[in-house]
């Protein structure tokens, strides 16, 4: 499998680099807000998980601290599954809870958009 361009992540390079864990975030791009958030987060994780069972001889999806220790004893990264904004969730507490049995263990509220028309940091952009 070849390695990718520079600043992108792969196995090879997490191993060389002494990773034992690492979080992946499902990112919602502008063009599937606000009507298709929930859907494109489904097809990223759908992903992520197909890329876990073609790579499971060295990563394993953890939920927890012990399944965290069992992956790193077994020889494999720990992954943990994130996503970056709440418009996954769509208003919908319920989905939040899906997406827990799904495997996501951490959702951040907001992202940062540096777009200056982008809406999707509210006040954030004062900050800029």
């Amino acid at each position: 499998r070849p390695e990718f361009a520079l600043g992108h992540l792969d196995i090879p390079r997490m191993k060389e680099g002494g990773i034992d864990v690492q979080f992946f975030a499902v990112f919602i791009e502008d063009i599937y807000k606000p009507d298709r958030s929930l859907k494109r987060t489904l097809q990223l994780i759908d992903c992520f998980y197909r890329e876990i069972e073609n790579n499971q001889d060295d990563i394993s999806l953890v939920t927890n601290y012990n399944q965290i220790k069992e992956a790193n004893r077994a020889g494999k990264i720990a992954a943990i599954l994130s996503i970056e904004g709440g418009e996954a969730l769509e208003g919908d507490l319920g989905v939040l809870r899906v997406l827990y049995r799904l495997g996501v263990r951490l959702l951040t509220l907001t992202w940062l958009s540096l777009e200056s028309d982008s809406k999707d940091n509210g006040s954030l952009n004062l900050l800029l």
